[in-house]
Protein backbone atom coordinates (compact mmCIF):
# COMPACT_ATOMS: atom_id res chain seq x y z
CA UNK A 1 0.00 0.00 0.00
CA UNK A 2 0.94 3.60 -0.32
CA UNK A 3 1.19 4.10 3.55
CA UNK A 4 3.34 0.78 3.99
CA UNK A 5 5.57 2.39 1.14
CA UNK A 6 6.00 5.91 2.67
CA UNK A 7 6.57 4.00 6.00
CA UNK A 8 9.36 2.38 4.17
CA UNK A 9 10.78 5.09 2.88
CA UNK A 10 10.44 7.50 6.03
CA UNK A 11 12.78 4.56 7.43
CA UNK A 12 15.10 4.33 5.25
CA UNK A 13 15.69 8.23 5.61
CA UNK A 14 16.44 7.59 9.23
CA UNK A 15 18.05 4.85 8.86
CA UNK A 16 20.39 7.07 6.28
CA UNK A 17 20.64 9.72 8.89
CA UNK A 18 21.53 7.61 12.02
CA UNK A 19 24.34 6.38 9.61
CA UNK A 20 25.68 10.43 8.56
CA UNK A 21 25.74 10.98 12.47
CA UNK A 22 27.52 7.96 13.12
CA UNK A 23 30.05 8.80 11.04
CA UNK A 24 30.43 12.21 12.22
CA UNK A 25 30.58 11.05 15.50
CA UNK A 26 33.54 8.76 14.55
CA UNK A 27 34.90 11.84 12.57
CA UNK A 28 34.84 13.63 15.50
CA UNK A 29 36.49 10.95 18.12
CA UNK A 30 39.16 10.69 15.29
CA UNK A 31 39.74 14.04 15.66
CA UNK A 32 39.66 14.39 19.37
CA UNK A 33 41.90 11.17 19.75
CA UNK A 34 44.52 12.88 16.94
CA UNK A 35 44.34 16.47 18.38
CA UNK A 36 45.59 14.31 22.11
CA UNK A 37 48.31 12.40 20.51
CA UNK A 38 49.29 16.14 19.19
CA UNK A 39 49.13 17.84 22.94
CA UNK A 40 51.12 14.69 24.23
CA UNK A 41 53.76 15.57 21.27
CA UNK A 42 53.77 19.37 21.91
CA UNK A 43 54.39 19.13 25.44
CA UNK A 44 57.03 16.94 25.05
CA UNK A 45 58.53 19.45 22.62
CA UNK A 46 58.01 21.90 25.03
CA UNK A 47 59.26 20.13 27.99
CA UNK A 48 62.56 18.90 26.21
CA UNK A 49 63.28 22.45 25.12
CA UNK A 50 62.81 23.86 28.28
CA UNK A 51 65.83 21.56 29.85
CA UNK A 52 68.90 24.36 30.24
CA UNK A 53 71.42 24.18 27.24
CA UNK A 54 75.21 24.56 27.78
CA UNK A 55 76.75 26.73 25.69
CA UNK A 56 80.58 27.30 25.51
CA UNK A 57 79.99 26.27 29.49
CA UNK A 58 77.30 28.83 29.89
CA UNK A 59 73.98 27.28 31.07
CA UNK A 60 71.55 28.87 28.47
CA UNK A 61 67.71 28.40 28.75
CA UNK A 62 64.29 28.99 25.99
CA UNK A 63 61.14 28.52 25.55
CA UNK A 64 59.15 27.47 22.86
CA UNK A 65 55.56 29.08 21.24
CA UNK A 66 54.13 26.55 18.70
CA UNK A 67 51.27 26.84 16.14
CA UNK A 68 49.24 24.10 14.93
CA UNK A 69 46.83 23.92 11.87
CA UNK A 70 45.34 20.65 11.07
CA UNK A 71 45.19 19.10 7.26
CA UNK A 72 41.40 18.60 6.26
CA UNK A 73 39.53 18.09 3.15
CA UNK A 74 38.54 22.13 3.71
CA UNK A 75 41.97 23.09 3.86
CA UNK A 76 42.62 24.38 -0.08
CA UNK A 77 46.11 24.85 0.09
CA UNK A 78 49.36 24.22 1.28
CA UNK A 79 49.65 28.33 1.71
CA UNK A 80 46.66 28.10 3.76
CA UNK A 81 47.60 25.80 6.01
CA UNK A 82 50.96 27.75 6.51
CA UNK A 83 49.22 31.25 7.62
CA UNK A 84 46.50 28.88 9.82
CA UNK A 85 49.89 27.52 11.72
CA UNK A 86 51.00 31.36 12.60
CA UNK A 87 47.85 32.45 13.14
CA UNK A 88 48.10 29.94 16.33
CA UNK A 89 51.67 30.69 16.76
CA UNK A 90 50.64 34.37 17.03
CA UNK A 91 47.97 33.84 19.38
CA UNK A 92 50.73 31.08 21.27
CA UNK A 93 52.73 34.30 21.90
CA UNK A 94 49.47 37.11 22.76
CA UNK A 95 48.64 34.11 25.41
CA UNK A 96 51.98 35.17 27.40
CA UNK A 97 54.65 32.49 25.15
CA UNK A 98 55.85 29.09 26.18
CA UNK A 99 52.87 26.93 25.04
CA UNK A 100 51.13 25.69 21.88
CA UNK A 101 47.86 26.59 20.19
CA UNK A 102 45.88 24.79 17.74
CA UNK A 103 44.17 26.96 15.19
CA UNK A 104 40.43 27.31 14.92
CA UNK A 105 37.93 29.19 12.96
CA UNK A 106 37.48 31.63 15.69
CA UNK A 107 40.82 33.03 15.05
CA UNK A 108 40.42 33.56 11.10
CA UNK A 109 37.08 35.51 12.35
CA UNK A 110 39.03 37.51 14.91
CA UNK A 111 41.40 38.44 12.11
CA UNK A 112 39.52 39.61 9.57
CA UNK A 113 37.72 41.70 12.36
CA UNK A 114 41.09 43.07 13.24
CA UNK A 115 41.96 44.28 9.59
CA UNK A 116 38.17 45.51 9.10
CA UNK A 117 38.90 47.84 12.59
CA UNK A 118 42.13 48.66 11.50
CA UNK A 119 41.06 49.76 8.02
CA UNK A 120 38.03 51.79 9.28
CA UNK A 121 40.55 53.27 12.23
CA UNK A 122 42.17 55.05 9.31
CA UNK A 123 41.10 58.31 8.71
CA UNK A 124 38.74 58.24 11.76
CA UNK A 125 40.22 61.56 12.68
CA UNK A 126 39.70 63.14 9.82
CA UNK A 127 36.35 62.07 9.45
CA UNK A 128 35.55 63.40 12.57
CA UNK A 129 34.23 60.31 14.26
CA UNK A 130 36.59 60.01 17.31
CA UNK A 131 35.81 62.07 20.58
CA UNK A 132 36.24 62.43 23.89
CA UNK A 133 34.22 61.51 26.93
CA UNK A 134 35.98 62.77 30.44
CA UNK A 135 35.01 61.28 33.92
CA UNK A 136 34.87 63.68 36.71
CA UNK A 137 37.74 63.38 39.38
CA UNK A 138 36.67 64.65 42.78
CA UNK A 139 37.57 65.51 46.53
CA UNK A 140 36.42 62.97 48.37
CA UNK A 141 35.68 64.73 51.50
CA UNK A 142 33.35 67.04 49.59
CA UNK A 143 32.30 65.50 45.98
CA UNK A 144 34.09 68.99 44.24
CA UNK A 145 35.38 68.41 40.83
CA UNK A 146 39.13 68.36 40.68
CA UNK A 147 39.67 67.09 37.44
CA UNK A 148 38.86 65.40 34.89
CA UNK A 149 40.15 62.43 32.68
CA UNK A 150 39.87 62.63 29.36
CA UNK A 151 38.85 59.14 27.50
CA UNK A 152 39.15 58.27 23.59
CA UNK A 153 35.66 57.23 22.14
CA UNK A 154 35.17 56.09 18.53
CA UNK A 155 31.86 57.11 16.97
CA UNK A 156 31.71 54.49 13.94
CA UNK A 157 28.98 55.14 11.33
CA UNK A 158 27.92 51.35 11.21
CA UNK A 159 29.73 49.85 14.50
CA UNK A 160 28.27 52.64 16.80
CA UNK A 161 30.10 53.64 19.86
CA UNK A 162 33.00 51.30 19.44
CA UNK A 163 34.87 49.87 23.33
CA UNK A 164 38.41 51.16 23.20
CA UNK A 165 39.32 47.86 24.37
CA UNK A 166 39.12 46.52 20.61
CA UNK A 167 40.43 49.20 18.98
CA UNK A 168 43.10 50.66 21.42
CA UNK A 169 45.54 47.43 21.08
CA UNK A 170 44.61 47.18 17.29
CA UNK A 171 45.74 51.11 16.86
CA UNK A 172 49.28 49.82 19.14
CA UNK A 173 50.04 47.45 16.84
CA UNK A 174 49.26 49.34 13.53
CA UNK A 175 51.30 52.18 15.24
CA UNK A 176 47.90 54.41 14.49
CA UNK A 177 48.11 54.90 18.44
CA UNK A 178 50.50 58.24 17.78
CA UNK A 179 47.54 59.95 15.32
CA UNK A 180 45.41 59.17 17.97
CA UNK A 181 47.22 60.15 20.92
CA UNK A 182 47.98 63.80 19.57
CA UNK A 183 44.57 63.87 18.78
CA UNK A 184 43.63 63.14 22.73
CA UNK A 185 46.17 66.03 24.08
CA UNK A 186 45.03 68.61 21.03
CA UNK A 187 41.11 67.81 22.17
CA UNK A 188 41.63 68.14 25.30
CA UNK A 189 43.51 71.32 25.48
CA UNK A 190 40.65 73.24 23.27
CA UNK A 191 38.23 71.92 25.64
CA UNK A 192 40.33 72.86 28.63
CA UNK A 193 40.18 76.44 27.23
CA UNK A 194 36.11 76.23 26.31
CA UNK A 195 36.24 75.61 29.99
CA UNK A 196 38.48 78.41 31.46
CA UNK A 197 36.86 80.74 28.90
CA UNK A 198 33.58 80.00 30.68
CA UNK A 199 35.23 79.96 34.40
CA UNK A 200 34.41 76.12 34.74
CA UNK A 201 37.75 74.60 34.08
CA UNK A 202 38.21 71.99 36.51
CA UNK A 203 42.01 71.47 38.36
CA UNK A 204 43.66 69.03 36.01
CA UNK A 205 42.50 67.37 33.36
CA UNK A 206 44.43 63.81 32.55
CA UNK A 207 45.17 62.20 29.30
CA UNK A 208 46.68 58.61 28.97
CA UNK A 209 50.01 57.93 27.24
CA UNK A 210 51.27 54.62 25.16
CA UNK A 211 54.26 53.31 25.13
CA UNK A 212 55.04 54.43 21.93
CA UNK A 213 54.03 58.03 22.16
CA UNK A 214 56.41 58.11 25.32
CA UNK A 215 58.70 56.65 23.46
CA UNK A 216 58.86 59.30 20.26
CA UNK A 217 61.15 61.17 22.90
CA UNK A 218 61.65 64.59 22.30
CA UNK A 219 58.64 64.72 19.22
CA UNK A 220 56.15 64.54 22.24
CA UNK A 221 57.19 67.23 24.67
CA UNK A 222 57.24 69.90 21.12
CA UNK A 223 53.98 68.48 20.51
CA UNK A 224 52.19 69.37 23.65
CA UNK A 225 54.33 72.52 24.50
CA UNK A 226 53.22 73.03 21.13
CA UNK A 227 49.15 72.41 21.28
CA UNK A 228 49.44 74.26 25.00
CA UNK A 229 50.73 77.15 23.45
CA UNK A 230 48.48 77.65 20.39
CA UNK A 231 45.07 76.69 23.22
CA UNK A 232 46.47 79.11 25.81
CA UNK A 233 46.07 76.53 28.49
CA UNK A 234 48.46 76.81 31.62
CA UNK A 235 50.73 73.41 30.97
CA UNK A 236 50.35 72.79 35.00
CA UNK A 237 46.45 71.69 33.64
CA UNK A 238 47.36 69.32 31.35
CA UNK A 239 48.35 65.73 33.43
CA UNK A 240 49.93 63.20 31.09
CA UNK A 241 49.37 59.44 33.10
CA UNK A 242 51.56 56.59 32.33
CA UNK A 243 51.04 53.46 33.70
CA UNK A 244 53.30 51.56 35.61
CA UNK A 245 54.31 48.71 32.94
CA UNK A 246 55.39 51.81 30.40
CA UNK A 247 57.32 52.76 33.49
CA UNK A 248 59.19 49.56 33.81
CA UNK A 249 60.53 50.44 30.04
CA UNK A 250 61.44 53.66 30.78
CA UNK A 251 65.48 54.29 29.63
CA UNK A 252 68.00 57.12 31.16
CA UNK A 253 66.72 58.69 27.48
CA UNK A 254 63.00 58.57 28.32
CA UNK A 255 63.93 59.95 32.08
CA UNK A 256 65.17 63.21 30.63
CA UNK A 257 62.07 63.56 28.49
CA UNK A 258 60.31 63.22 31.92
CA UNK A 259 62.32 65.88 32.98
CA UNK A 260 61.48 67.94 29.99
CA UNK A 261 57.84 67.77 30.38
CA UNK A 262 58.28 69.11 34.18
CA UNK A 263 60.24 71.92 32.91
CA UNK A 264 57.52 72.55 30.58
CA UNK A 265 54.65 72.71 33.53
CA UNK A 266 53.19 69.40 32.96
CA UNK A 267 52.00 67.01 35.54
CA UNK A 268 52.78 63.15 35.31
CA UNK A 269 50.75 60.65 37.09
CA UNK A 270 51.18 57.02 37.40
CA UNK A 271 48.34 55.10 36.42
CA UNK A 272 46.86 51.81 37.61
CA UNK A 273 49.16 51.57 40.40
CA UNK A 274 49.29 48.25 41.94
CA UNK A 275 48.72 46.10 38.89
CA UNK A 276 52.27 46.39 37.35
CA UNK A 277 56.14 45.18 37.90
CA UNK A 278 56.76 44.86 41.85
CA UNK A 279 59.87 47.56 41.67
CA UNK A 280 59.32 50.52 42.94
CA UNK A 281 62.47 52.25 42.66
CA UNK A 282 60.98 54.69 39.52
CA UNK A 283 58.99 56.62 42.59
CA UNK A 284 62.26 58.03 43.61
CA UNK A 285 63.43 58.42 39.68
CA UNK A 286 60.99 60.60 38.24
CA UNK A 287 59.13 63.82 39.19
CA UNK A 288 55.25 62.38 39.78
CA UNK A 289 52.35 64.73 40.47
CA UNK A 290 49.95 62.11 41.13
CA UNK A 291 49.58 58.53 42.04
CA UNK A 292 46.09 56.37 41.05
CA UNK A 293 45.42 54.02 42.50
CA UNK A 294 44.17 50.43 40.17
CA UNK A 295 40.46 50.09 40.20
CA UNK A 296 41.38 46.15 40.96
CA UNK A 297 42.43 46.75 43.94
CA UNK A 298 39.69 49.17 45.09
CA UNK A 299 36.80 47.07 43.64
CA UNK A 300 37.73 44.15 46.73
CA UNK A 301 39.09 46.88 49.43
CA UNK A 302 35.85 46.61 51.85
CA UNK A 303 35.90 42.26 51.08
CA UNK A 304 39.08 41.75 50.98
CA UNK A 305 41.61 42.25 53.92
CA UNK A 306 45.15 42.03 51.58
CA UNK A 307 43.10 44.50 49.12
CA UNK A 308 42.56 47.11 52.02
CA UNK A 309 46.31 46.68 53.33
CA UNK A 310 48.13 47.56 49.72
CA UNK A 311 46.02 50.44 49.36
CA UNK A 312 46.30 51.31 52.61
CA UNK A 313 49.72 51.26 52.07
CA UNK A 314 49.96 53.39 48.76
CA UNK A 315 48.19 55.65 50.34
CA UNK A 316 50.43 55.96 52.83
CA UNK A 317 53.71 56.05 50.43
CA UNK A 318 52.33 58.61 48.73
CA UNK A 319 51.84 60.66 51.34
CA UNK A 320 55.78 60.14 52.09
CA UNK A 321 56.64 60.96 49.08
CA UNK A 322 54.48 64.33 48.93
CA UNK A 323 52.13 62.78 46.00
CA UNK A 324 48.88 63.31 45.58
CA UNK A 325 46.96 60.59 45.70
CA UNK A 326 43.26 59.57 43.68
CA UNK A 327 41.35 56.25 43.84
CA UNK A 328 40.05 54.72 40.69
CA UNK A 329 36.72 52.50 39.89
CA UNK A 330 35.12 54.05 43.35
CA UNK A 331 31.34 52.42 43.00
CA UNK A 332 29.65 51.87 46.40
CA UNK A 333 29.96 54.84 49.25
CA UNK A 334 31.27 52.13 51.14
CA UNK A 335 34.53 51.94 48.95
CA UNK A 336 35.19 55.86 49.50
CA UNK A 337 34.13 55.55 53.16
CA UNK A 338 37.10 53.46 52.99
CA UNK A 339 39.01 55.55 51.46
CA UNK A 340 38.85 58.33 53.03
CA UNK A 341 39.28 57.00 56.32
CA UNK A 342 42.86 55.60 54.91
CA UNK A 343 43.34 59.05 53.84
CA UNK A 344 43.15 59.27 50.24
CA UNK A 345 42.06 62.74 49.15
CA UNK A 346 40.40 62.03 45.67
CA UNK A 347 38.96 59.46 43.97
CA UNK A 348 36.67 58.59 40.32
CA UNK A 349 34.22 55.90 39.63
CA UNK A 350 30.69 55.47 38.86
CA UNK A 351 29.87 56.29 41.86
CA UNK A 352 30.28 60.01 41.19
CA UNK A 353 29.75 59.59 37.56
CA UNK A 354 30.25 57.61 34.32
CA UNK A 355 32.55 59.11 31.55
CA UNK A 356 30.24 61.50 29.69
CA UNK A 357 30.76 63.45 26.87
CA UNK A 358 32.14 67.13 27.07
CA UNK A 359 28.37 69.04 27.22
CA UNK A 360 27.31 66.15 30.22
CA UNK A 361 31.02 67.25 32.14
CA UNK A 362 29.82 71.01 31.55
CA UNK A 363 27.04 70.57 32.88
CA UNK A 364 28.60 69.20 35.93
CA UNK A 365 31.15 71.81 35.98
CA UNK A 366 28.26 74.21 35.76
CA UNK A 367 26.61 72.40 38.85
CA UNK A 368 29.48 72.23 41.21
CA UNK A 369 29.96 75.88 41.01
CA UNK A 370 26.65 77.05 41.61
CA UNK A 371 26.30 75.47 44.84
CA UNK A 372 27.80 77.07 47.87
CA UNK A 373 31.27 76.30 48.17
CA UNK A 374 31.01 75.13 52.22
CA UNK A 375 28.20 72.64 51.45
CA UNK A 376 29.43 68.80 50.80
CA UNK A 377 28.44 68.27 47.47
CA UNK A 378 27.70 64.61 45.56
CA UNK A 379 27.61 64.43 41.69
CA UNK A 380 24.17 62.57 40.49
CA UNK A 381 25.20 58.90 38.74
CA UNK A 382 25.72 59.67 35.09
CA UNK A 383 24.04 56.99 32.43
Amino acid sequence: SQAAQEQSTGISEINSSVGAMDQITQQNAAMVEETNAATQNLLGINQTLAEPFLIQGNEVHVTSSIGIARCTAETPTPDTLTMQADLALYRAKEDGRNCFRFHSEAFDREVHERVSISDDLRGAVERGELCLYYQPQVALGTGRIVGAEALLRWKHPQRGLVNPAKFIPIAERTGAINVLGEFVISEACRQLREWIDQGLAPGVVAVNCSASQFKAGPDLVDFIGAVTELAGVPPAQLEVELTESVLMEVTQQHSELMARLRQLGVRIAIDDFGTGYSSLSYLTSYPFSRLKIAQELVFDVTRERRNATVVRAAIRLAGELGIECIAEGIETPEQAAFLVEAGCGQGQGYLFARPVEASEMTALLRERREQPADKPQQLSLAG
